[in-house]
């Protein structure tokens, strides 16, 4: 797409729309390389910690939209989080031994 036939305000939307997806692109290919680089990088703990934030930080996105465009309070997505928590949990209790149950469990009184 050429901006020569284009008035001069055009001009400039067209311009900042490009740049706008090729910063677009170039931010999301750094995200898939440093996904691929940072788990050889850190220590367990501190990849699991990881994890833990960036799971958190979704579900804090995810009432940040649904109350900031609808100003609702929703706790719907609530249910999924903790499904996956369940879902994890009885995944842990399915790889240990008979009678056993995980560390985490009696940590926190399930």
């Amino acid at each position: 797409m050429t901006v020569e036939g284009l008035s001069p305000v055009q001009q400039k939307k067209a311009i900042a729309t490009r740049r706008l997806l090729i910063e677009g692109i170039a931010i999301i290919v750094f995200g898939i390389i440093l996904m691929g680089v940072i788990p050889s990088l850190l220590p367990a703990f501190q990849l699991k910690l990881l994890g833990r934030f960036l799971s958190l930080a979704i579900v804090a996105l995810g009432v940040d939209l649904i109350w900031g465009y609808t100003g609702l309070l929703s706790l719907g997505q609530g249910i999924f989080f903790a499904l996956g928590g369940y879902g994890l949990a009885m995944h842990l209790s399915l790889q240990l031994p008979e009678g056993q149950i995980p560390s985490l469990f009696r940590l926190y009184g399930v």
